[in-house]
């Protein structure tokens, strides 16, 4: 009898630890901000992932089900080849930062532009309290930050835990989602780099097109034209 019960309650307490382990494998770790935290780069650590073959779910489907449709990501990121699916994807985060003003959003970055359509929803205990569209079937007006990739404010109290959900989808193509938080001061010094080295690029092919247009004129040779 006595045997039996202790044979009972190991069972009890690896399968204990066995949902613990998947629940939190499937949990998906929230990712903690502070005051360090200028950039972060949403690995598999942080991501779930669902391929909606059908495109026939909705936020509020998605929020009654909760993690159940996502799956861990097995790659750096999101890609899932050539697909006309809707695909969501989320992450949970919390701004441990007190002296992060609230009205000071953090920055969520889609670095893939050719996705047509990008849904943006922050969830606050079940609720949807931020809702932004900026794919790119809408007017660049439409977005708050025009850029060449898809760039959306949000905001984030501190102390509070939130779940955000990003829904794509592209028709006949194919589906990447690098995800990327950033800094408004931090996300600003890559723009002033990355227009450095454009600017650099750029500068070096006007100049190298204006006098292969000079030798055309002055030698009469249509190969430098070509």
């Amino acid at each position: 009898m006595q045997y039996f019960q202790s044979h009972t309650t190991f069972k009890l307490v690896l399968t204990w630890a066995v949902l613990s382990l998947s629940s939190w494998a499937y949990g998906f770790e929230p990712l903690q901000l502070d005051s360090h935290t200028g950039e972060v780069n949403l690995s598999p650590v942080y991501l779930g992932v669902y391929e909606d073959t059908e495109a026939a779910l909705s936020i509020r489907d998605v929020l009654t089900k909760g993690n159940e449709y996502f799956s861990p990501v097995e790659n750096d990121i999101i890609n899932l080849g050539h697909s006309s699916s809707s695909v969501w994807a989320t992450f949970t985060v919390i701004d441990n930062d007190p002296q992060h003003l609230s009205e000071t959003p953090w920055l969520l970055e889609i670095g893939y532009p050719q996705l047509k359509r990008v849904n943006i929803y922050v969830v606050a205990d079940q609720k949807v309290v931020q809702e932004y569209n900026i794919g790119y079937g809408l007017p660049m007006e439409q977005r708050e930050l025009p850029h060449r990739l898809f760039v959306q404010p949000i905001l984030l109290e501190p102390q509070v835990e939130y779940q955000v959900y990003v829904n794509v989808m592209r028709k006949n193509g194919s589906i990447q989602l690098p995800l990327k938080l950033y800094r408004p001061s931090i996300f600003l010094q890559h723009e002033l780099s990355n227009n450095y080295i454009f600017g650099m690029l750029f500068g070096i092919m006007g100049a190298m097109i204006i006098y292969n247009l000079y030798l055309c004129l002055s030698v009469g040779s249509r190969a430098y034209f070509y």
